[in-house]
């Protein structure tokens, strides 16, 4: 694949080596860092392919103003058109 990411599972790559059709379901690698307060910070690193990186952060942003994410007092996107993720 172009970009990165984790491959979950085998099966998808098996079907579609033999059938000629698959699914590969994949994920992004996330690390987790602390920062100088001793707080825990998430950095994505990595996003599967044709995820596109502004509507991920829009997602995200909505489902903390919404309630469905608890914990997350700040997001930042950090990557830049020529560096990436």
């Amino acid at each position: 694949f172009p970009t990165y990411g984790l491959i979950v599972g085998s099966q998808g790559i098996h079907d579609a080596y033999t059938t000629g059709r698959g699914s590969i379901r994949m994920r992004g690698v996330v690390e987790v860092e602390e920062d100088a307060r001793g707080r825990s910070l998430l950095v994505i690193t990595e996003l599967p392919y044709q995820v596109n990186h502004d509507n991920f952060i829009t997602s995200i942003a909505d489902q903390v103003r919404d309630g469905k994410l608890a914990g997350i007092s700040n997001i930042e996107d950090q990557s830049s058109d020529r560096v990436g993720l």
